[in-house]
């Protein structure tokens, strides 16, 4: 059993192999820490109960994120 405890909202990517077909490409989010060692995690509106060992903590990269907004600002002349 690992020493790590992941908390609520944090995102993992599934890495074990018997449910591979169903989630194995899904991003999923950490609902709860469960006393025997696993942990509930819902990927994409279905929740599953997984081993601590088969899951890894995943972080987006930039490209991941969506284009960043940027607001133009508007000239203003003296003049006026």
């Amino acid at each position: 059993m690992s020493k790590r405890i992941l908390m609520p909202f944090t995102y993992v990517r599934y890495t074990g192999d018997q449910l591979t077909g169903e989630i194995g490409n899904k991003i999923g989010e950490i609902v709860k820490h469960l006393p025997t060692g696993g942990y509930v995690v819902e990927f994409g509106g279905d929740s599953y109960i997984v081993n601590d060992d088969s899951i890894q903590e995943y972080h987006f990269n930039e490209r991941e994120k969506g284009p960043e907004i940027t607001t133009r600002r508007r000239r203003h002349d003296d003049d006026e």
